[in-house]
């Protein structure tokens, strides 16, 4: 659990946070711009009350217009106000619908763009930071693992070559004791009583040294465990 609080900690979502509020409060500013104007071409837009007649009749080759109802005004069916006689009152009309239209869908995509950062950032927090914490904890796990059994092995390794060269060291011990009760029993015949006793003193020390060489030899542990 701490792991985990760390991680959300150092997980930083300010920035897109904080691009997400401007980009809302962007789209309500524009949102209110197209309502002021809309209001304005409602309330305030006056005609004269006869219009003449080479006015009322749109240009069939006007550039903007071909842009304006290809790229951002959607197709109005043919019937709608066809009870308006006057051709440019009728066509003010049919941009204000298909304006409030677009505006309505502009309105739904936002609110769709905003659920779908709400749930990402959920998912971020409830599935990804936890399964991510739990990735980082199998793998430094593993890691420690395999950390653990190498120096193990190194360690028997190590143990191994102490123990060999502990086996020659009571070798030569025993080898030492070997030579010495010989010379013991070669000096008897032509030192005296003193000096045979001095020998067979430091022979008895020789094989103390070898007989506990030999008892911690017997202990040697294998695999950690002594025998």
């Amino acid at each position: 659990m701490s792991a985990y609080k760390y991680l959300l900690n150092m997980e930083n979502h300010e920035p897109i946070n904080r691009l997400v509020v401007e980009l809302t409060e962007k789209i309500l500013q524009n949102e209110a711009i197209i309502a002021n104007i809309s209001r304005s071409i409602d309330t305030k837009l006056t005609l004269p009350f006869e219009l003449k007649q080479e006015n009322a009749v749109p240009q069939e080759n006007d550039p903007l217009r071909a842009l304006i109802d290809l790229k951002y005004l959607p197709q109005v069916e043919l019937e709608t106000f066809s009870e308006v006689e006057n051709p440019r009152l009728r066509q003010l009309l049919i941009d204000n619908k298909a304006l409030a239209d677009l505006q309505k869908i502009k309105i739904e995509q936002n609110k769709q763009l905003y659920k779908v950062y709400t749930d990402y950032e959920r998912l971020i927090h409830i599935v990804v930071l936890p399964q991510l914490t739990k990735m980082i904890c199998e793998y430094n796990i593993e890691k420690i693992a395999d950390l653990r059994d190498k120096k193990l092995e190194e360690k028997l390794a190590l143990d191994a070559e102490v123990w060999k060269l502990y086996g020659q060291y009571v070798a030569n011990l025993e080898k030492i004791y070997g030579i010495v009760q010989a010379m013991v029993q070669a000096l008897e015949e032509v030192v005296d009583r003193k000096e045979v006793q001095r020998l067979e003193q430091q022979l008895m020390i020789v094989e103390k040294l070898a007989t506990v060489a030999r008892r911690r030899q017997l202990r040697r542990p294998v695999d950690g465990v002594v025998l």
